[in-house]
């Protein structure tokens, strides 16, 4: 048995709202109400698919949340979701991250599981977990291993270059960092959507996390800024620091890639779903928080919708969020087919800008 948990961090964006957070489409000024209504569809298409397990929202929000008249803290209370409150304080990056600040919060997290019973699994919220998964049961259950994802297997690739980093940047990078002894060529970088370990391991886990993290802060603060040859900084994102702290340890990696989760784009001008996707337990579903999500979520809080009584789970959530296409009619308007035009323009928006970058980068920058 194990603990099924996910996170939500109120904004602490003190920087007049230049932290950057480009995946939630259409509400970045009310990002808090995105992220409970995915913490909550997150939660209840567990609850239906693992019934036996207890469920976690982790969260430094104390407010009731209230969106369209529902109080979505007593729904959770109501599918049996514990709420445990903790503070964002010892591994809020603070002044030195200028995108997904918040998502460091799930290291906080990790450090709080270490008090349970329990080993636990954190989940990002934009993800529907739609089918049993027993080998995923057995692997947490046992304890052993540390439970990750090697999200962009570039492991046979270390020259070629995701969002204009290869592994060998992040390795460059990392050996300059004098502690914690990284020693190889190209890590491994894992997707920060997922992490799973018993208490003990996520325990050493935090510990190290913890230890990186104000290493670099006072290394940034001297004027030591850890940087990637495309200008990044190590603390544009919680997966450069925990990416470190597990290429460190000594600890046994179990790799969870398209065996139990897959990360997936469900826009038309960007799609990797493929067929067999159907099969795969846990869906990472980024470009649906204003979109299959948002909807899945009005029907989801409906104890008399499809969300419960259909015979077929994995195609009824299929098709609200394009796995393998997307078929549903929206009766309560809650999904503008704007939010779906929006997905898809932010999508060739970042496309340009990286295009315009490394224009600037190959051609500009050498004159």
């Amino acid at each position: 048995m194990y603990n099924i948990v996910t996170c939500i961090s109120v904004d602490q964006d003190k920087t007049g709202g230049k932290v950057k957070y480009p995946n939630i489409g259409t509400e970045n000024k009310n990002r808090k109400h995105v992220y409970w209504r995915c913490a909550y569809t997150f939660c209840a298409a567990s609850v239906k698919v693992n019934p036996e397990k207890k469920h976690i929202v982790v969260t430094n929000d104390l407010e009731e949340i209230i969106i369209d008249n529902i109080n979505v803290k007593d729904e959770l209370a109501g599918l049996g979701v514990t709420i445990i409150y903790l503070d964002f304080d010892r591994f809020d990056p603070g002044k030195h991250s200028m995108r997904f600040r918040n998502a460091f919060y799930k290291l906080q997290v990790i450090e709080r599981l270490a008090q349970e019973t329990l080993p636990s699994l954190l989940l990002d919220s934009d993800i529907l977990w739609h089918k049993k998964d027993v080998v995923l049961d057995d692997i947490m259950s046992s304890g052993e291993y540390l439970v990750l994802q090697d999200t962009y297997q570039r492991s046979n690739k270390p020259l070629e270059k995701l969002h204009n980093i290869s592994m060998k940047d992040m390795g460059d990078l990392y050996r300059l960092i004098g502690i914690q002894g990284y020693n190889q060529p190209y890590p491994i970088w894992y997707g920060g959507e997922l992490i799973g370990g018993s208490p003990q391991t996520l325990g050493k886990v935090a510990k190290n996390i913890l230890e990186l993290l104000n290493y670099c802060k006072e290394e940034d603060n001297k004027g030591n800024k850890f940087l990637f040859p495309n200008g990044n900084s190590i603390f544009d994102g919680d997966e450069f620091i925990s990416s470190y702290v597990y290429n460190s340890m000594d600890v046994k990696i179990y790799d969870s890639y398209n065996r139990h989760i897959k990360r997936l784009w469900t826009a038309e001008v960007y799609n990797n779903v493929s067929e067999g996707d159907e099969n795969i337990p846990i869906w990472h579903l980024i470009s649906e928080k204003g979109t299959g999500l948002k909807q899945l979520f009005y029907e989801s809080v409906n104890p008399d919708s499809e969300f419960w009584n259909c015979t077929d789970f994995t195609e009824y959530l299929g098709k609200y969020v394009g796995i393998p296409k997307r078929n549903f009619k929206d009766k309560s308007s809650t999904v503008k087919s704007g939010d779906l035009i929006y997905d898809q323009l932010r999508f060739l928006n970042s496309r340009r800008k990286r295009l315009k970058w490394w224009y600037y980068m190959r051609f500009k920058k050498r004159r």
